[in-house]
């Protein structure tokens, strides 16, 4: 008999909210070119995580998490790092001159 497993359902479900988030972010603008694949990696890398924290098979541990969840955190501190640089500013949306707005 086939048994259901949550993880079957958690990770697809998790990565199409991941994809919402990005492509929320995207159409408000909050952030510089070239920071939404970040956001990508950084909510990928907290669904594995909490995928991993449901495993229950053998993996090496290290201080009481495994090995994957560890790359998880690692991956989520750089995505978050990365995307915290990247902020826009309150800038004007149109460089301005004495002579008007430029091209």
């Amino acid at each position: 008999m086939f048994r259901f497993n949550q993880r079957f359902s958690t990770s697809p479900s998790g990565t199409l909210a991941v994809i919402g988030l990005v492509l929320f972010i995207e159409r408000r603008r909050w952030l510089c070119p070239g920071r939404l694949f970040a956001v990508y990696v950084g909510g990928y890398a907290f669904g594995r995580f909490c995928i991993e924290r449901m495993r229950i098979d053998f993996a090496h541990a290290i201080a009481g998490l495994r090995v994957n969840e560890w790359i998880s955190v690692l991956a989520f501190a750089i995505a978050v790092g990365f995307v915290a640089t990247g902020r826009r500013k309150n800038r004007p949306a149109v460089a301005t001159t004495e002579r008007g707005p430029t091209s």
